[in-house]
């Protein structure tokens, strides 16, 4: 493991700014940890929330609190992914394959999704 890995593994491995949702919505939930072993596991928990958010941005309906709960849960399954790869990251049980610049691409993802879901929920507060 190379040193800007190692870095980007000890600033985010216990950062709780980005298990918000994870935190909230799968809380002592293991299967959704589990459940993401592969690359392609990671890749399905950003193409979900990556949906979600371009679905909800472009619907023309109002947004009830169950929209707002499945993005949310979206974001969350996303943070454990990240998670999985940051503490599984040169773990040979897992079949994770990123650089370190594809790992710091999955967080900075986080924060773009994130800023994706605080503009569906004020919209939801403002269409109230």
């Amino acid at each position: 493991m190379d040193k800007q890995t190692q870095e980007i593994i000890n600033k985010y491995q216990y950062d709780k700014k980005t298990r918000k949702y994870s935190n909230k919505h799968f809380f002592r939930d293991h299967k959704s940890h589990s459940q993401v072993n592969s690359n392609e596991d990671v890749d399905r928990a950003y193409n979900e929330i990556n949906n979600c958010i371009n679905y909800f941005m472009n619907v023309k309906f109002d947004l009830v609190n169950d929209d707002i709960e499945r993005l949310e849960q979206a974001l969350g399954k996303y943070e454990i992914a990240i998670h999985k790869v940051i503490s599984c990251f040169d773990n040979h049980l897992c079949d994770f394959n990123y650089s370190s610049e594809e790992l710091m691409q999955l967080i900075n993802n986080w924060d773009t999704f994130e800023e994706g879901v605080s503009k569906i929920h004020q919209r939801k507060i403002y269409q109230d």
